[in-house]
């Protein structure tokens, strides 16, 4: 059977129309073999100059710049970030380690995922849908200071705040390990829920 999609960065209304699709199998190619994967998470700052991403300078990681509510949460936050990775990414062969951890053994190969700065549009971004994973260097940025009390209905606790953060950062960190985009509120690939949804235990589906 087949199954069509649109593009990862097409907007994100649904189209209802007649398709015409052209199928062309090439079985010479060969998926490659799965490897072990690093995601470094940078809250140290960072200058960024991507063709994709843009260039923009983002400063350390502290979440009173999110709102004055969160002044002094900043670790808790972290903490909290890092745990829902871990949690989201246990069942898979990826590594995560951040920046207040000791550096990655030269010679690894990792994606960076960073936190901070703030996007009108958007609340994260990545810089690729590395199908297959093949290049093992890609970005990302999670525009933290997006994640103001206004875009949930509630004001979020700071462990919810950093789950929310924590799930945003572990989508965009989905497309540089290959994934798409999906339609399913618990789907950390989910691209159509209100800000809420972050709040909750989402997860990878099938």
């Amino acid at each position: 059977y087949l199954v069509v999609t649109h593009s990862p960065f097409a907007g994100s209304g649904q189209f209802v129309g007649n398709y015409r699709a052209d199928i062309i199998r090439e079985s010479s190619f060969e998926v490659p073999q799965p490897v072990a994967q690093t995601l470094l998470l940078d809250f140290d700052g960072a200058l960024v100059n991507s063709p994709v991403l843009g260039k923009m300078t983002l400063a350390p990681f502290d979440a009173a710049d999110i709102s004055p509510f969160y002044s002094g949460e900043t670790e808790t936050i972290k903490n909290r970030i890092r745990e829902v990775f871990q949690q989201n990414y246990e069942r898979f062969n990826v590594i995560i380690v951040t920046t207040d951890d000791a550096p990655p053994p030269t010679g690894t190969a990792y994606s960076t995922i960073s936190f901070g700065g703030f996007d009108r549009d958007a609340f994260g971004l990545a810089e690729d849908v590395d199908l297959y994973n093949l290049d093992h260097y890609d970005d990302a940025i999670i525009f933290t200071e997006s994640f103001t009390p206004s875009v949930f209905i509630g004001v979020p606790s700071a462990a919810e705040l950093g789950t929310a953060i924590g799930n945003v950062g572990s989508h965009e960190a989905g497309h540089v390990l290959g994934l798409n985009h999906t339609d399913d509120d618990l789907d950390l690939m989910d691209d159509q829920s209100p800000a809420d949804a972050f709040l909750e235990d989402q997860e990878f589906m099938e």
